[in-house]
């Protein structure tokens, strides 16, 4: 499914037949801390010494909750190979004042449903501008609950595709 803001021919949700290295390493890292029940890790568990060759690609994004509102989310934590990919350093900001209304329409569905359940999501996004340090990026996000058991935060990794330094 792909709404408004994320045309079909830039993001293809299916799982591929064989995931990329580190995307299946990082997979298996979240899947060796989740419950015995499969119930997802607490966000403690994770401990990026036991991860150091996917940090360059990791991320945390933490919900938000707005009393009477949708919640909001935040970037809390980006790998080195964010700001490569992005000319722009984004932990601590929140994903709605870098995405537009249309792309944060389709990100809040599916964050909501993510912590909702107790699933990883894969999605792979085209570049849509020539210009930009690399041509698009895999990613698997993941849920995490907070020290009271609530889904709160999403661990992801991206991986970059052709992705040049500045």
């Amino acid at each position: 499914m792909v709404s408004a803001g994320f045309p079909s021919n830039r993001i293809d949700e299916a799982w591929p037949e064989v995931l990329p290295p580190r995307l299946a390493e990082f997979l298996a890292y979240w899947r060796s801390k989740c419950g015995p029940d499969g119930s997802p890790p607490f966000k403690s568990a994770i401990d990026p010494i036991e991860i150091p060759q996917l940090l360059a690609g990791v991320g945390i994004i933490q919900m938000h909750p707005q009393p009477g509102a949708a919640p909001r989310y935040r970037y809390r934590l980006l790998g080195t190979d964010h700001y490569t990919a992005n000319g722009a350093e984004h932990t601590g900001l929140y994903l709605d004042t870098l995405h537009t209304q249309e792309e944060m329409a389709r990100v809040k569905v599916l964050y909501a449903e993510l912590l909702a359940g107790n699933q990883p999501h894969y999605w792979r996004r085209a570049a849509a501008d020539p210009n930009l340090r690399h041509t698009g990026f895999s990613r698997i996000l993941a849920p995490l609950r907070d020290a009271d058991g609530r889904p709160g935060f999403l661990l992801g990794y991206w991986l970059w595709e052709h992705l040049r330094p500045y």
